[in-house]
């Protein structure tokens, strides 16, 4: 996958919807706490 060899960087804006923010932001949070340390090379 690209992600292991090149960055990855990605934007999201969200404006005046703080529920889809919330939800957003705890669907981001699971995914990094489920994350491991890259091993440098």
């Amino acid at each position: 996958p690209s992600a292991e060899t090149s960055n990855s960087e990605n934007v999201v804006v969200i404006r005046d919807m703080p529920e889809i923010s919330r939800q957003y932001i705890e669907h981001w949070q699971s995914r990094w706490n489920l994350g491991k340390a890259y091993p440098a090379r």
